[in-house]
């Protein structure tokens, strides 16, 4: 992806940059973005700002706001909800430590639920089933 005419280039957009030694700001600036001391919150909270007051209050702050930064606290958290929803229906995960950790990496508020489909909608038109 680029944008800000600099030829910036990220796999999402950039829109802010928390950029802090102990309570200051490390001041730059890059693709037409300088850092500050906020962040924003989950899109379900309604994306607030969040300011951070100090670098190490970073990981307590959001997690104020249910979201998980430590890449194995999130796993954890993952495998025991799909773990609990699987019990709940007498099910089992399958043993996938590829897709665990894909799932791990786009979450950050980690959130199980379990969906279903009407059964009319599971039926496929024989055209799609013939070879």
């Amino acid at each position: 992806m680029r944008w800000a005419g600099d030829g910036a280039m990220f796999s999402r957009p950039l829109r802010w940059f928390v950029a802090l030694l102990k309570d200051q700001v490390v001041p730059f600036r890059h693709a037409a973005i300088s850092s500050g001391n906020v962040t924003r919150g989950p899109r379900a909270e309604g994306s607030p700002d969040i300011v951070i007051a100090a670098a190490d209050q970073y990981q307590a702050t959001l997690k104020q706001h249910n979201v998980i930064l430590t890449y194995e606290e999130r796993r954890e958290v993952v495998q025991a909800q799909i773990s609990q929803v699987a019990e709940n229906i007498h099910g089992q995960i399958p043993n996938d430590p590829g897709l665990l950790e894909e799932v791990t990496n786009l979450v950050e508020q980690p959130t199980a639920l379990l969906g279903n489909f009407e059964q009319k909608y599971l039926a496929l038109p024989g055209t799609c089933l013939s070879r």
